[in-house]
């Protein structure tokens, strides 16, 4: 092997040798460095090592040394602290959207972004919930085609589907749908993409793990695409499906205030009143939303507008009915 290609090899494994074999517990003497490249094929000195290990400090890399009779070398400072990696690795993990296999794929990707001895403290903290994963395979992709569209100002094609009771997949038309792609969001364990629907001159949420052959196309956006304060209307959504837009008061039991906000942000203003506070804010007509206000009983109600108390009060008729 020519010398400066061994040089270049021999960076490489160290590289390695110090993301994968070390951390803040676990060390590497002189010794086992070489002992380690000669494994590799590698020949070295100490002097080399020496030298090597200064340019790696020099270029960014937190290699800390231990002087002692025998000086230990370990790697500090990583891309991801271990607890956000941590973070990651459930939220791949955990996610709704992700298939199984895509998700391992990208687990085992982010154990690479530590050492060996931190990927088995990772593996032992991952628990299985048992949590329902998406089926569909393409998903992954089809976000990746949807940001690109939205970056490009493009519009998209794509079949929307929904399962029977045969779970079977059923297609909303036959033919494709094409929309201005506005923004992705992460909604309740479940990703959305807001689109401009020029037929309904409105913005529809889709689920994209229920979106096929999804393609950007060499087509713009539509014109009203780009008046849209896409902020505002995820703010007034709940659960990301459309609904009329209407300004409520709604009053709570003060022990309820973590739910509001939860959902409204810690922005909302709250008004006390006594063991109740009520709250001004812009909410969905769905029954998305009656369903989340229906969920604290009666510590929970619509003070205004009349038409909203309505909407509720027939909603929980018909409830009610069918168990009378």
């Amino acid at each position: 092997m020519k010398r400066a290609n061994h040089n270049k090899l021999k960076l490489i494994k160290l590289i390695e040798m110090f993301e994968r074999d070390t951390d803040e517990q676990h060390h590497l003497s002189m010794r086992d460095i070489l002992r380690k490249l000669e494994a590799n094929g590698l020949s070295a000195e100490r002097k080399s090592i020496y030298s090597d290990v200064a340019f790696l400090q020099d270029i960014g890399f937190d290699i800390e040394i231990i002087k002692g009779s025998h000086a230990r070398y370990h790697l500090v400072r990583r891309l991801f602290e271990l607890p956000e990696l941590k973070l990651l690795v459930d939220a791949v993990h955990s996610s709704r959207f992700i298939t199984e296999a895509h998700s391992k794929k990208i687990i085992d990707k982010l154990m690479t972004l530590v050492s060996r001895f931190q990927e088995k403290e990772l593996n032992r903290q991952i628990y299985l919930t048992q949590r329902p994963k998406s089926l569909n395979k393409t998903t992954l992709y089809s976000i990746d085609e949807i940001h690109h569209a939205i970056n490009e100002r493009q519009q998209i094609s794509f079949k929307y589907f929904y399962l029977n009771t045969k779970k079977k997949r059923e297609y909303r038309k036959e033919e494709l749908t094409i929309h201005s792609p506005l923004a992705l969001c992460w909604d309740n364990d479940k990703y959305y993409c807001l689109c401009y629907n020029e037929k309904y001159n409105d913005v529809n949420s889709y689920r994209v793990d229920r979106m096929e052959n999804v393609v950007m196309l060499d087509k713009k956006w539509h014109d009203a695409a780009y008046d849209i304060d896409i902020d505002s209307y995820i703010k007034g959504m709940f659960g990301m499906f459309s609904g009329e837009k209407i300004r409520a008061i709604l009053e709570f039991d003060n022990s309820l205030v973590n739910s509001v906000t939860d959902v409204f942000g810690m922005d909302v203003a709250i008004n006390e009143n006594g063991d109740k506070f009520s709250v001004n804010v812009v909410v969905s007509k769905s029954n998305v939303f009656f369903s989340w206000l229906m969920q604290f009983g009666t510590d929970a109600r619509i003070v205004s507008p009349d038409s909203l108390r309505e909407s509720m009060a027939q909603l929980l008729k018909e409830t009610l009915s069918h168990y009378s």
